[in-house]
């Protein structure tokens, strides 16, 4: 029966609007009305689920159901995840409990109550009828949300609220006050995240905000009322489509149709579904959203087959009650989502990508319980109260590091938190080891000395690098970081006695590629050299945040007297740290090394020899801002210390000629060689 409403009736001039429950029906009857025969007042009777994950076999092949077995083995990893709907209830307004096989209990009904209305002189009135069992349609809509064996949410409680009579027919207001039934269960610790309205479309109307309350009757100003508090709560609507093939967008069950629900403030909260059995192809039966934009950005394509205890139940109704069952699993992973960002959400992610996608026919496009689960939009890292983009926590450290891997959590767009594991990335090679290694020519620098016997004082200022200069030699006193830039401003300062080979040397440098500077301050006495230095600096490491790196370090130079200045060994200790921000603070490297340098002091066929050969150790320690999923969409945030540590070794041979220069270099982790020709070096 389809009786006429006016759009956005002012008063209450129709109070019999009938509408038809029942999208679907069993047995392959696609949209027939529900008439059971009447029963007493139904018992409830408690369910006990089977401990332990229910696990969905992988869809059959089954053209019917196959959307439906799809989603349900999509579910299995939530499932095993502890997320099946428990402690969670979905309101089903419809038939109330089944009519026949009482003592069947396939799911969980929390509470059920009889919540038909009619308007008598502008007046709301509960009907004579408190009769609990008014069909079977609403059991099966319970079974496909959630039961254990046929169902979504399969450990969710169901609320039934009877609002069709035993013909399967309800009205306007029996709609809305069972709505607010609904609403008010939240009251009660009961946890109702969404409620599924599975037949034709039940007019969801409400007066224009411009009409006044005194221009209402007492029944428009309580759906107004009943309409402001289901806004508040923010619960999610699932209305079926309807079984006409029709298009939404004409005016199809009454005068007031989809077109004005949408455009109302509740129609955030509202998500029309239609159906299908393959997620590909529109059922035939099913309405669609037709060319009405503001029905199409609501309108989403469910299962349209569903496996129920006695049959197989088809239509619009049906997947009207899946998705109902996904958005309560949804919920109670992201328990701070109400129903506008939740229905948005299967908006947002529906597939669209099928052969002959329609927004006329499909609207949003098909259920993707996957995607519905997975990141939407851009994903950052929430710490306490700030976001950070992903960035924030990639590590790329220099080759031969042990990899490090931390567990967090990433927020999407919703604010939906996902744990993820990250790990560092390890560069494949040194970075800049080969630039380094061909910029690193020695070079005469210009001094200006004084000396007479007993002192000797020496100025260079240098403005291209130097290999053979303690300060950059080879990377053994920390300034590696220097044979990045090929010009490099130098001043070395030298105060000498000769005869006693004795003195102290300091030299600054200064980086304008890298914007850093280093002091280095030696002690020369006979063989030995010592000495410490300081560098301060940008950050040479790859991660996010980073932006000064201060280091300090001491290191030792011996020269046996036996060699006659053809052997010298080193050791050297340094530690940097770096402040870091954002995510990753409290940086410091702390690096060993040893050399052994083997060095001719005479030419041999024209050619000066030299070999280095060096081992090296670092231990990296950091901190990270640590985001944890507690696992109902709230963060726990805690600071974690890691570590991580690499060795290496290498060697350095070079051969110098007035004119040639030939050059080899290897380590675990690198090689590189050159052979150059120049008039002079």
């Amino acid at each position: 029966m389809k009786l006429a409403l006016k759009h956005y009736i002012p008063l209450a001039l129709v109070n019999i609007l009938l509408t038809q429950v029942g999208c679907g029906g069993g047995g392959g009857g696609g949209g027939s009305n529900v008439r059971p025969d009447p029963e007493p007042e139904g018992i409830l009777i408690p369910f006990s689920p089977p401990d332990g994950p229910r696990i969905n076999p992988p869809p059959s092949g089954s053209t019917a159901l196959l959307s439906a077995e799809t989603l349900r083995w999509e579910m299995n990893q939530w499932y095993e995840a502890g997320y099946d709907g428990s402690g969670q209830t979905i309101a089903i307004l419809d038939t109330g409990l089944r009519t026949d096989n009482q003592d069947r209990v396939l799911y969980e009904t929390s509470i059920a109550s009889n919540q038909r209305y009619e308007i008598v002189n502008g007046q709301v009135v509960k009907v004579n009828d408190t009769s609990l069992s008014n069909g079977t349609h609403g059991d099966d809509m319970a079974q496909i949300a959630a039961s254990f064996e046929y169902g979504i949410a399969i450990r969710a409680n169901i609320a039934h609220g009877v609002i069709a009579d035993s013909q399967g027919f309800t009205n306007r207001i029996s709609i809305f006050k069972g709505l607010e039934w609904a609403n008010n269960l939240n009251n009660l610790g009961r946890d109702v995240s969404v409620v599924n309205l599975s037949f034709n479309y039940g007019a969801l109307l409400v007066a224009r905000d411009h009409l006044r309350n005194n221009q209402l009757s007492a029944a428009e100003q309580e759906i107004r009322n009943i309409s402001k508090k289901l806004i508040n709560q923010n619960i999610a609507i699932v209305h079926s489509a309807g079984n006409d093939a029709l298009s939404l967008a004409t005016e199809v069950y009454n005068d007031a149709d989809f077109a004005d629900a949408t455009r109302l403030e509740l129609g955030k909260q509202l998500i029309i579904v239609g159906a299908s059995y393959d997620n590909q192809t529109l059922a035939d039966f099913s309405n669609t959203p037709g060319n009405d934009s503001a029905i199409q950005v609501r309108f989403i394509v469910g299962p349209g087959a569903t496996q129920v205890a006695d049959y197989t139940s088809f239509g619009t109704s049906g997947a009207a009650a899946n998705v109902s069952g996904l958005i309560t699993v949804m919920q109670q992973r992201w328990q701070h989502l109400g129903g506008r960002e939740l229905t948005q959400i299967l908006l947002d992610t529906a597939n669209r990508d099928f052969p002959n996608y329609s927004a006329s026919l499909h609207g949003m496009g098909m259920l993707d319980a996957h995607a519905a689960f997975s990141p939407v939009g851009t994903t950052s890292i929430a710490f306490e109260d700030q976001t950070y983009s992903m960035q924030s926590l990639v590590v790329s450290l220099p080759a031969g590091y042990e990899p490090v891997t931390l567990n967090t959590a990433i927020v999407d767009s919703y604010q939906r938190d996902f744990a993820i594991q990250m790990s560092s990335i390890n560069q494949p090679r040194q970075g800049h080891f080969r630039q380094a290694f061909n910029q690193a020519w020695p070079t005469s620098p210009r001094t200006y000395s004084f000396d007479n016997s007993l002192l000797s004082l020496s100025i260079s200022p240098q403005t291209q690098l130097n290999s053979r200069h303690s300060m950059i030699q080879h990377g053994q006193l920390g300034f590696n970081q220097f044979t990045q830039d090929q010009q490099l401003a130098l001043l070395n300062i030298g105060l000498y006695q000769p005869t006693q080979q004795t003195g102290w040397q300091a030299s600054v440098a200064q980086s304008s590629q890298t914007n850093q500077q280093a002091w280095l301050i030696a002690r020369q006495q006979g063989r030995w050299q010592w000495g410490g230095y300081q560098t301060q600096g940008d950050s040479l490491l790859n991660w996010s945040g980073l932006n000064q790196r201060n280091q300090q370090g001491v290191f030792a130079i011996w020269q046996p007297a036996l060699t006659q200045d053809w052997l010298s060994v080193g050791y050297n200790w340094q530690q940097a740290q770096e402040p870091g921000t954002q995510l990753l603070t409290h940086i410091t490297e702390t690096q060993t090394s040893q050399w052994l340098s083997l060095h001719s002091p005479y030419r041999i066929m024209g050619f000066h020899a030299q070999m280095d050969i060096y081992q090296q150790q670092n231990q990296l320690n950091f901190t990270a801002a640590i985001s944890e999923s507690i696992g109902d969409g709230r963060l726990r945030f805690y600071r974690q210390n890691l570590r991580t540590a690499m060795q290496n070794e290498g060697v350095n041979l070079q051969l110098q000629h007035p004119n040639w220069q030939i050059r080899w270099q290897q380590d675990q982790f690198d090689q590189a060689w050159l052979v150059r020709y120049r008039q002079a070096f």
